[in-house]
């Protein structure tokens, strides 16, 4: 074979596979079931949030809930507030999971964000919100933060969002926070590769293909360096928190739960700080029939360690009669009106506590 002949075939097999990317690239986009844009995460110790700092996008990671995302320079959604902090400034600090990180919502309609309007809509200018959260954090998670960076913000209040699917997560082998140090490790570690990969993570392709690998990786045990994700699935399910009896695996992981937020109470009280829980209803529980297994326990549990807490439930039932409050069908989270009800419930308990005042 000539020279001639060889770049010819190799141009043919070039242009061929070139052609089937582009193919799958539109098909992909044109089905609006694989993402071109996501939140990145990524853990840095270098700012006081949990988020890549200075990014601004509208994350397509479920392609029909498309949500304009705007993360600080330190690393968090919602404007930064100043620290040290201001004198005569009440601060609340929000921390939580996906409800907290306000995923699938636009800027400024978090539950932080809401939360902060509707007290400020009370009580003035003097307040400040600033949330926390991240998909996949339970208790541990919060608590290694607040000791990490979360003390550095001074908050007066530390407000304690709950997903029901909490006690599960804290089954994982390895903490959700810990896995991410460990994940961003590996980036560090393989710098040239992520260079590589850093042109390609806008395209469907690159997402679909990341997708299946990260499922791949959890349904084996199939390693990249040092991080192994299997650990982070549950060992018992979050499913059980709405049965009327739990298995002895599941109630054993609700009393170290139990235990931690009384240990994060007393934490925080020793550094003149207070604590708010608040427990957030799946949206299920909307139905009058649904028994509130979890509520009911969640709510002994926080009494028993005098913490006080809200069940925006009621509140929630009632709103939903004349608004639609989730996402569904295309995903369980709260939509922006979701999180407005639920935040101006915690409002009303924080004016009851009359605690906005600054120390």
């Amino acid at each position: 074979m000539t020279l001639r002949k060889k770049l010819l075939f190799l141009a043919v097999i070039y242009g061929a596979l070139a052609l089937a990317l582009v193919a799958a690239e539109v098909s992909l986009r044109l089905s609006k079931s694989e993402t071109t844009t996501r939140l990145r995460y990524a853990y840095t110790p270098d700012v006081l949030g949990e988020f890549l700092p200075n990014q601004s996008l509208y994350d397509t990671r479920k392609p029909r809930v498309r949500w304009k995302v705007t993360i600080n320079a330190e690393g968090y959604r919602g404007r930064p507030v100043a620290v040290p902090k201001p004198s005569g400034t009440y601060r609340l600090l929000v921390l939580g999971d996906s409800l907290v990180e306000g995923s699938y919502v636009d800027d400024g309609s978090t539950v932080a964000e809401q939360l902060e309007v509707a007290l400020r809509r009370r009580l003035g200018d003097g307040i400040e919100v600033v949330g926390i959260g991240r998909a996949g954090y339970t208790i541990t998670d919060e608590m290694d933060y607040f000791r990490e960076k979360g003390h550095r913000l001074d908050p007066d209040a530390v407000v304690l969002v709950s997903a029901l699917n909490d006690v599960a997560d804290l089954s994982r082998p390895i903490q959700y926070r810990e896995f991410l140090k460990l994940a961003t490790g590996y980036e560090k570690r393989h710098p040239i590769f992520q260079a590589l990969v850093e042109p390609f993570r806008t395209t469907a392709l690159y997402n679909f293909l990341y997708r299946k690998w990260v499922l791949l990786r959890l349904g084996t045990s199939l390693q990249l360096g040092t991080v192994d994700p299997k650990p982070l699935r549950e060992r018992v399910s979050y499913t059980e928190a709405q049965k009327a009896e739990w298995t002895p695996d599941y109630s054993g992981y609700f009393r170290r739960y139990c235990e931690l937020l009384g240990a994060f109470q007393r934490e925080l009280g020793g550094q003149q700080r207070r604590l708010l829980y608040v427990v957030f209803p799946d949206v299920e529980q909307l139905a009058p029939s649904d028994p509130e297994v979890s509520q009911r326990r969640l709510t002994e549990c926080v009494a028993s360690h005098r913490i006080p807490s809200v069940d925006p439930l009621p509140a929630l039932r009632a709103a939903s009669r004349a608004e639609t409050l989730f996402l569904l069908p295309h995903d369980r989270h709260p939509n922006a009106a979701g999180y407005r009800v639920a935040a101006e419930a915690v409002a009303e308990e924080i004016i009851r506590l009359d605690w906005a005042r600054p120390q």
